[in-house]
């Protein structure tokens, strides 16, 4: 069984290449699938994202966006998504 990792960001521009690239350090053997949840960032937060899976496209990439208003969903939200989504491909 592979694992999901999911990370909260809000203007994460600085942070959030090494964070990913952490991430894929683990490998595509342990890891499945990478989801970036984006709080309404206002920085670069969407570009780092883009720029660092479009390099590595053995992983399964997912940028979300906070809906609304409200701050970022509960993680379990996003990880049952992530599991769904394992099951049916």
């Amino acid at each position: 069984m592979k694992a999901s990792i999911l990370i909260p960001a809000f203007n994460a521009e600085n942070t959030l290449k090494a964070t990913l690239q952490s991430c894929i350090a683990q490998g595509a053997d342990v890891i499945e699938d990478i989801i970036v949840v984006d709080d309404h960032s206002t920085d670069g937060t969407q570009s780092a994202f883009h720029e660092i899976a479009n390099q590595h496209p053995e992983f399964n990439w997912r940028l979300e966006a906070s809906p609304g208003k409200e701050p970022v969903p509960p993680a379990t939200m996003h990880l049952k998504s992530a599991q769904d989504n394992s099951s049916n491909g």
